[in-house]
């Protein structure tokens, strides 16, 4: 039996728009709340 899977692809910025960082989640507002919270440590906290 398939199974419906929704994923969102969402492109982010910093402050000065001179780094775009691309991503692919299945809860958007989640992945959204950990880059604003800086939850885990990687790319985002460079």
């Amino acid at each position: 039996m398939p199974r419906d899977y929704n994923f969102w692809v969402y492109i982010i910025t910093n402050r000065s728009h001179s780094v775009l960082y691309i991503g692919v989640t299945n809860r958007l507002s989640r992945r959204t709340w950990e880059h604003r919270e800086q939850v885990k440590s990687g790319f985002a906290s460079k």
